[in-house]
């Protein structure tokens, strides 16, 4: 009887990441605290794993859904119903762009936003100084696959006037004149570019499951085009 118990209870879904998942969250967000959740999904409470970064951000809001197996119509945003309960986009007043195209099935979505203006030191802490003002805000979106090897999208928006691109990217002219800068680290791929006063920045990261120190982006680059190219306004 008690053998039977335990096996039950051994095969039962825990809180811990596995060391794949840990991976996803780590190489994908740039310079953020430990992050907390607000929404669960499931019956599989995944629980985000601490994150250290070289600055310290103030993330306001989490979300984290499961998608439904149904694949997304060619028009419409990716996690179209998760985007309509996070109720901070309808209090940003700049342009919110984001993609409908993705080149793998998204099956979770997560959303924060995080403060990035200038701190002060007090009491040990850095503290915002402009905690009130939007142009210091930087809004995050992560679309994930399930399948192997994990994929995910990650879409930061900021404000232009208070951001700008990088130098050593590789320029890219995309939909019908636009130029965009894509770069490759061996981990992330990277695509930028400016629209509508909007700094969008598109992240790319696929598990690398041979450990291959040297390789080549895994999504083509005309994929990554090919996000970037589906980004519309959304309409909060």
């Amino acid at each position: 009887m008690n053998d039977e118990l335990d096996r039950k209870l051994q095969a039962m879904p825990t809180a811990k990441l596995n060391p794949e998942r840990k991976q996803v969250i780590h190489e994908s967000l740039m310079n953020d605290e430990p992050m907390t959740n607000r929404k669960l999904w499931g019956k599989s409470r995944w629980f985000l794993s601490t994150v250290g970064g070289i600055s310290v951000v103030s993330i306001l809001a989490l979300f984290i859904f499961t998608m439904p197996q149904n694949p997304f119509t060619s028009h419409s945003f990716l996690a179209a119903e998760e985007l309509e309960t996070i109720e901070e986009l309808k209090e940003i007043e700049r342009p919110i762009l984001l993609p409908t195209y993705a080149p793998f099935e998204v099956n979770e979505f997560q959303f924060d936003q995080q403060y990035h203006g200038p701190k002060k030191l007090e009491n040990d802490k850095m503290i915002p100084i402009e905690q009130d003002n939007p142009k210091f805000y930087v809004q995050n979106f992560y679309y994930r696959t399930n399948e192997s090897p994990i994929k995910m999208i990650h879409v930061a928006l900021s404000d232009g006037s208070v951001t700008s691109m990088g130098d050593e990217y590789e320029k890219v002219e995309f939909d019908n004149g636009k130029i965009g800068e894509y770069n490759f680290n061996g981990n992330t791929q990277t695509f930028h570019w400016i629209e509508d006063g909007i700094l969008i920045n598109l992240l790319v990261w696929v598990e690398n499951k041979d450990k291959t120190f040297f390789r080549e982006g895994p999504i083509p680059l005309e994929e990554i085009i090919k996000i970037a190219e589906s980004f519309e306004v959304y309409n909060k």
